[in-house]
């Protein structure tokens, strides 16, 4: 049975929904987005929201976040990014976290596929690390099902974009995490965020994908943060067996324009 995703990332809300962050005001932007892609979020099996849902770790953002997606709530999922708040958002969303100490991870099975999401947030650090729960957490997820076709899913991705200052907050280990991967053959592919950036490429064999925000973009290959033109976007997925079909989409035009910085 194919099953539609629908990722989201990097939404960068306040606690404020009129705040700006980079001149940009991320509750206006998702507001737009969701309106423009309102018919696939609607047929979509699954919305998962990679991570930098928050930008303050404020509790009441989570609560604006729940609010602004309550149509779709139900089906969606949600990454720790390393802007968030680990408690914050497990105390919003409690009951979507497997019951692991330290990391807020959690396994989705949709149609005949499988969604495991990581914890890569290093508490006041814009890099990436698994926490220390992910690992027996994600080898037992595998090992108890090692045939149902697999997207691993988190916020930092494990490789080099060619833009200095990302490449320094990346996912770091991600060499531990390609030993552990390379078990399973069940894997299909790894869905990241982070970079505010629409990138599809491989990653030590695996198809990697990464999504643009909702609210702000960054221009590819710039030795320091740049923003890019592109409006908010996102990013959908068809999932049938083994095949992974991917496209990215933005809106037709950018309303809220971000200062430069």
């Amino acid at each position: 049975m194919a099953v539609s995703l629908i990722q989201l990332s990097d939404l960068h809300l306040v606690a404020d929904p009129a705040g700006l962050v980079r001149g940009v005001p991320p509750a206006d932007c998702l507001r737009e987005l969701l309106e423009g892609a309102r018919e696939q979020l609607s047929n979509a099996d699954r919305i998962v929201i990679t991570g930098d849902l928050a930008q303050d770790e404020q509790p009441a953002t989570y609560l604006l976040l729940a609010e602004l997606l309550a149509e779709h709530l139900p089906r969606c999922r949600f990454l720790l990014g390393n802007h968030d708040s680990r408690a914050g958002l497990r105390a919003a969303f409690a009951e979507q976290f497997a019951p692991v100490a330290g990391a807020a991870v959690w396994e989705d099975r949709v149609g005949d596929s499988r969604l495991l999401a990581l914890d890569s947030h290093v508490p006041g650090e814009s890099f990436g690390r698994l926490a220390t729960g992910v690992w027996p957490w994600l080898r037992g997820c595998l090992q108890a099902d090692p045939t149902t076709p697999t997207l691993i899913c988190v916020h930092h991705p494990p490789l080099e974009v060619g833009s200095p200052w990302l490449d320094t907050i990346n996912l770091h280990g991600g060499e531990a995490l390609a030993r552990c991967l390379r078990q399973w053959p069940c894997v299909r592919g790894i869905v990241t965020g982070h970079i505010h950036q629409a990138r599809a490429t491989v990653w030590q064999g695996w198809p990697l994908w990464t999504c643009p925000s909702t609210a702000f973009q960054f221009a590819a290959g710039q030795p320091e943060p740049t923003m890019d033109h592109h409006p908010p976007g996102w990013r959908s997925f068809t999932l049938d067996g083994s095949q992974v079909e991917t496209r990215v989409h933005y809106l037709p035009q950018l309303r809220h324009r971000a200062d430069d910085f």
